[in-house]
C-alpha cells in the first residue's frame, strides 16, 4: 500500500535528460532504507496519465520488523555463547599465558566490537540489542564471580586497585550508550563507531603499556600517553579504510583521502582528553558524526 510520495520529477522538453539520467530513471530501482522500528521499501514509478515519475514509499510487512520468539531465542543463545567464548578466550590469555590484563582486556574489548559490526551489517539494529544484551550477561556474570574468577582477571586490571570493577563497569555502560545512540541517529553508519571505538580505542591501551614514556597533560592521572595516542590516530585510520571498503555510502577518491586522517586526528584528540572510562562513548559518536558528515555522498 502506498502511504505517500517523496519527490516529483516533471519532463522539460527544453532541457533532455543525460543518457546517464535515462538509464537510471528507465531502471525504477527498488531499494530499502532501514530504521530502527520498520524497513521501508522505496521504488522509482511513473503515474500513467501524466508521466511524472516519483518515489513511492511503502511499508513493509511488519513480520520483517519485528523478529519472532523463536528467532530472538535462538540468536540470543548463539551471542550468549560467543560471548561467554570472547571472554573465556580472555582468560586463558590471562591465566595460562600470564599475558597481561592491559592486552586480555583489549582482545575481549575488540573481539566484541568486531562482532557488532558483523552482526549490525548483517541483521540489523535489533540484532546488535539482543547481543548487546548477552554480553551484559556475561560481564555481570564476571563482575559477580569477582576477584580470582579467570574471566574478571581477563578485563579487571590490578593497577586500578579498590576500582578494578568501578572501571570494568562504567567503561561497558558506555560502550552501550555509544553503540546505541550511533545506531538510533544514524543506522548503517554506527558500523563506523563501532570498528573506530573497536580498532582504535582497542590499540591506545597496548601500545601505551608497551611503549608509553610522555604522559599527556591533558591526563591529570598520568593514564594516557603521547605514544597511545599516535596508535589511536593510526588504528582510527585503519578503521575507517574498512568502513569505507563495506559501505556503499562511502566512496575511495579524493574527498576521502583528505577526510580520512583528519577524522584519525580528531578521534585520537578526543579520546585523549575524554574521561577515563567514558571514552566508549566519544569514540563512537564523534567518528559516526564526522562520517557521515565528511564521507558520505
Amino acid at each position: 500500500m502506498l502511504v505517500g510520495t517523496a519527490l516529483s520529477v516533471r519532463k522539460d522538453p527544453n532541457n533532455p535528460p543525460t543518457a546517464r539520467a535515462r538509464s537510471r530513471d528507465d531502471a525504477c530501482p527498488n531499494f530499502r532504507v532501514r530504521s530502527i522500528f520498520n524497513p521501508l521499501k522505496i521504488r522509482l514509478t511513473t503515474k500513467p496519465a501524466s508521466g511524472r515519475k516519483y518515489l513511492a514509499i511503502q511499508s513493509a510487512p511488519k513480520a520483517m520488523s519485528r523478529p519472532s520468539l523463536f528467532e530472538l531465542a535462538t540468536t540470543g543463545l548463539v551471542a550468549l555463547i560467543w560471548a561467554y567464548g570472547c571472554l573465556l578466550f580472555a582468560g586463558y590469555l590471562k591465566r595460562k599465558l600470564g599475558v597481561r590484563t592491559g592486552y586480555t582486556r583489549k582482545v575481549f574489548h575488540l573481539l566484541i566490537f568486531s562482532s557488532a559490526v558483523i552482526v549490525h551489517a548483517r541483521w540489523g539494529f535489533v540484532a546488535v540489542c539482543v547481543f548487546g544484551s548477552m554480553v551484559s550477561i556475561v560481564v555481570a556474570h564476571a563482575v559477580i564471580a569477582g576477584p580470582g574468577n579467570r574471566l574478571y582477571e581477563a578485563i579487571a586490571r590490578e593497577k586500578d586497585g579498590a576500582r578494578r570493577t568501578y572501571f570494568v563497569v562504567i567503561p561497558y555502560f558506555a560502550t552501550l550508550i555509544g553503540g546505541l545512540v550511533s545506531s538510533a541517529l544514524f543506522g548503517p553508519l554506527a558500523v563506523v563507531g563501532y570498528l573506530v571505538g573497536g580498532l582504535g580505542d582497542a590499540a591506545g591501551e597496548p601500545i601505551g603499556t608497551r611503549w608509553g614514556k610522555h604522559c599527556l597533560p591533558s591526563n591529570p592521572m598520568a593514564t594516557k600517553t603521547l605514544e597511545g595516542s599516535i596508535g589511536v590516530v593510526i588504528a582510527s585510520a585503519m578503521a575507517l579504510l574498512i568502513a569505507v571498503a563495506i559501505r556503499p555510502e562511502f566512496h575511495a577518491d579524493l574527498q576521502t583521502i583528505i577526510a580520512v586522517p583528519l577524522i584519525s586526528v580528531i578521534c585520537g584528540l578526543v579520546e585523549a582528553v575524554s574521561p577515563r572510562g567514558w571514552d566508549n562513548v566519544s569514540m563512537q559518536i564523534v567518528p559516526t558524526v564526522l562520517a557521515a558528515i565528511l564521507l558520505v555522498r
